[in-house]
């Protein structure tokens, strides 16, 4: 059985670990910490030296930088959940979903905590090593679309990953959505999700309000036009095979 390692930075945010925990216990052997990335920094470092879970997740609140840092201090893949505190947690959100090229975090709403090992296992148990990147064929001539189908394809060369490219998700296979819809989708569970906006949107702060609400529908998503970590963050899966 796989192990799961649950870290929170607050034991106020109970309301949100507990639950997920007892969903995660249904697939998963989970252990966990109350540790601050900001308050015991040498005491999660300690911990993820001890390197005995198949993956992690963490949530924070605020300046939620414990995903982050865990991702940076772990090969394992991690996972992390925004707290709400202020701003509806648009602040955690970005802190945890806009991460460096490199470094992936898995950022999840902590209203998708039923589902999380569900899709956690989704993501372990594809028998297919192909990636799909999922593109509408209404912007995939845009020269910010192909510049980021472009990215995703070097790095995909770069890893040494079987990809795809196609206008609509396969069932059968991992999948990375190219997000740009501003009608009701579906979430489904074989598929990460990366807002895709021009250049002058992906500097308007209004857009962050966009992100947001896409967000708040559940599903695994990156940062703005960063296709490449989630495909790194894939890659830690299908490596495990």
């Amino acid at each position: 059985m796989k192990k799961a390692l649950v870290l929170f930075g607050s034991e106020s945010d109970k309301y949100i670990y507990s639950e997920l925990i007892e969903n995660l216990k249904e697939s998963f052997e989970v252990d966990f910490e109350i540790i601050s990335a900001h308050r015991k920094p040498a005491r999660l470092s300690e911990r993820l030296k001890q390197d005995d879970f198949d993956f992690l997740v963490a949530g924070a609140g605020l300046a939620a930088h414990l995903p982050g840092v865990c991702a940076s201090l772990t090969k394992k893949p991690v996972f992390g959940i925004p707290v709400e505190a202020c701003f509806g947690g648009l602040d955690a959100l970005l802190s945890i979903m806009q991460m460096p090229k490199d470094i992936p975090v898995g950022t999840i709403h902590a209203s998708d905590s039923k589902r999380m090992a569900g899709l956690i296992s989704t993501l372990s148990d594809q028998t297919s090593k192909v990636v799909h990147l999922v593109v509408d064929s209404d912007i995939q001539n845009y020269e910010y679309c192909t510049k980021e189908v472009n990215r995703f394809k070097d790095m995909a060369l770069e890893l040494g990953v079987e990809i795809a490219v196609s206008n609509s998700i396969v069932a059968e296979t991992l999948n990375i959505v190219l997000f740009h819809k501003e009608e009701a989708f579906e979430i489904v569970d074989n598929a990460l999700y990366i807002p895709l906006f021009e250049k002058s949107d992906s500097q308007s702060p209004m857009s962050a309000l966009k992100v947001l609400d896409w967000f708040s529908n559940g599903g695994v998503w990156f940062g703005v036009n960063n296709s490449r970590n989630a495909l790194i963050f894939l890659k830690k899966f299908i490596g495990e095979k």
